[in-house]
């Protein structure tokens, strides 16, 4: 073998450990871009999964928010509820101790006598007033004179016999009832008619 079949050959040993070398080299690219792909994929499904679960939390804290608020919301509803039915309360056990001053107020201006006395003018203003003031609490008489009996609302302290009235029908009201707040705190004490039977 002369001495350029040798370098030929020797040339052609090189290319072919390069090209050898090269593909390992070019081998070892691809599995690190492959490895790398796989990881960058991995990061990117592990940052998907932390953005769903931060997104659930979110949602559910947000819930929470919500019912903490309706809570507090229906707590301050029921407070203020008790606040005003405890006002309301207190404001009902002192009415009920001035209505029989009421009463007694319209017993004394019943009498036609003293109808144009200035004593008793006087005194009828300042019923009106007490009157007007217990309504602006929510007081309302109740008078039901001509009205068919109702127990719910009327007490019989009387029954007369008529037959020419319908049957339970107030004939007369012996003392008024009230309500406070559409809530009956007095029945109406009454006459009442029945037919065919005698006066009790």
């Amino acid at each position: 073998m002369t001495d350029s079949e040798k370098q030929k050959k020797n040339e052609k040993n090189e290319m072919n450990e390069k090209h050898e070398k090269q593909e390992k080299l070019d081998e070892k690219d691809s599995k690190e871009k492959s490895e790398s792909m796989k990881k960058g994929e991995n990061i990117e499904q592990e940052l998907s999964n932390r953005i769903q679960q931060l997104e659930d939390e979110k949602k559910e804290l947000e819930k929470l928010v919500k019912r903490v608020a309706a809570d507090f919301d229906n707590y301050r509803k029921t407070v203020e509820r008790e606040k005003d039915l405890l006002i309301k309360n207190s404001s009902r056990r002192i009415i009920e101790k001035i209505l029989p001053v009421l009463d007694n107020f319209e017993l004394a201006l019943k009498d036609p006598k003293l109808k144009d006395d200035p004593f008793v003018k006087g005194v009828e203003l300042i019923y009106s007033q007490l009157l007007s003031l217990l309504e602006q609490e929510g007081l309302k008489p109740y008078n039901p004179l001509g009205e068919k009996f109702d127990p719910k609302t009327c007490e019989i302290l009387l029954v007369k016999t008529d037959d020419k009235e319908e049957d339970m029908k107030i004939v007369d009201v012996i003392q008024k009832g009230y309500f406070l707040n559409d809530v009956l705190i007095r029945p109406a004490k009454v006459v009442v008619v029945k037919r065919g039977e005698k006066d009790e």
